[in-house]
């Protein structure tokens, strides 16, 4: 895509036609959206593009793809800028191959354990609270905690908690 910069336009629009037809919106591009787009190195291939213009797509709420909704980070830098000149500052890194490193694996399995049943207990105590505070109705316990009643059942089974009725 380096070489060949007079077709990303055109792709950019097949890419955002597919995009308009699949979720039924009337998105265009701004100039200064393009103007960003033709400015990117583009290391990757066309995927690359079109992962940027559906990012994009999906934030947008008006009828125009802009600059801003273009640039991974704010301003006239993209992602793939940020890619290039970090694969350049890299290039004299040198790689240790991973046999040549020691790793005790007694100690990190403990600690990783340690962690997990941390967040499990954390997990547990705030289904518990919030179905306490929703007097044991699972619905409005999973809307709190911001999942499905399906996954709150799950959970319940998961940590062996005894449900309460009221």
């Amino acid at each position: 895509m380096r070489e060949r910069r007079e077709d990303i336009p055109l792709i950019s629009n097949f890419i955002l036609s597919k995009l308009n037809k699949t979720y039924k919106r009337k998105v265009k591009f701004d100039m200064s959206a393009i103007e960003v787009l033709l400015n990117c190195t583009w290391p990757g291939n066309i995927r690359e593009l079109e992962n940027c213009i559906e990012r994009a797509f999906v934030i947008t709420r008006g009828e125009y793809l802009t600059a801003d909704s273009i640039s991974c980070i704010r301003g006239d830098i993209c992602y793939s800028h940020l890619l290039e000149s970090e694969i350049k500052r890299d290039e004299n890194m040198k790689f240790i191959p991973l046999q040549n490193i020691y790793i005790n694996q007694n100690k990190d399995q403990n600690l990783n354990q340690q962690f997990l049943e941390d967040n499990e207990n954390k997990e547990k105590d705030r289904i518990i609270k919030a179905l306490e505070k929703t007097g044991w109705v699972q619905a409005k316990a999973a809307r709190i905690l911001g999942m499905t009643v399906r996954q709150l059942n799950y959970r319940i089974q998961k940590y062996n908690i005894e449900v309460k009725k009221l």
